[in-house]
């Protein structure tokens, strides 16, 4: 895929993207309007991972499956993963739709004294389905570095935010693809099947299967490798974190 392409693709869907961005402003006061409930607690948000630093949650809706209206009290990337028309409402407030397909990453900024409510309706196309990742310490310093890290050329930049920056890679049979090394961790979520080697200086290799919507965290991965063990194309997203 192009860097034109995604950038084509990104246009189409910009309208859902900020109403995510923006939400914990457009939300701001308007939390005793309607009953909602915690992120936990929503029956749509299935928990995967529950870290001291990080929780992640997978996301299904069907059509008759109407989510709650649920409050965010952290920063969070979600990665989606379904090609779906979608309404995106803010609670007591703005409704705007899209059409979102596997592989758009956006960023949303929220606290505990800057909470933000919505419910995202599915109005046709796949079961709605993402992967939302949320920070659950501090944003840490920012720290200017000399020069910029070179980035391998594999990976296409998605989304940029306070705490880190999302990538697309795509990797041809037997491809390999180093990952950025100046970040504290980085998640790797599957948008294809397939076989990936994650190589590090110092460590064994490790091999896993992808599937749609699995994830891998890599911990202060240093000077990181993924390779395509597959006979066909592996796409990934590779969210590299502050």
């Amino acid at each position: 895929m192009t860097i034109d392409a995604i950038a084509g693709d990104l246009g189409r869907n910009i309208r859902f993207v900020i109403a995510l961005i923006a939400l914990g402003s457009a939300a701001s006061g308007l939390h005793a309007q309607e009953a909602f409930v915690p992120l936990s607690a929503e029956p749509r948000h299935h928990l995967k991972m529950d870290s001291a630093k990080y929780r992640v949650y997978e996301v299904f809706a069907d059509q008759d499956e109407a989510m709650l209206f649920h409050e965010h009290r952290a920063d969070n990337f979600a990665v989606l993963l379904s090609r779906s028309d979608l309404t995106n409402e803010v609670q007591g407030g703005q409704k705007t739709e899209a059409s979102v397909k596997p592989g758009i990453v956006t960023f949303a900024a929220a606290s505990a004294d800057k909470s933000y409510v919505h419910r995202v309706l599915l109005r046709g196309g796949e079961p709605f389905r993402n992967i939302t990742i949320e920070f659950l310490q501090p944003r840490p310093s920012v720290e200017t570095a000399d020069s910029p890290e070179p980035l391998d050329p594999a990976l296409t930049t998605l989304r940029e935010s306070p705490r880190g920056k999302a990538y697309r890679l795509g990797l041809e049979p037997n491809q390999a693809a180093r990952l950025p090394s100046r970040v504290s961790d980085i998640f790797v979520v599957c948008l294809s099947e397939g076989s990936v080697v994650q190589k590090e200086a110092g460590r064994s290799n490790t091999s896993w299967d992808c599937k749609l919507g699995d994830f891998r965290l890599l911990e202060q991965p240093g000077e990181a490798v993924l390779e395509n063990h597959t006979m066909g194309r592996v796409d990934l997203v590779v969210v590299a974190l502050q």
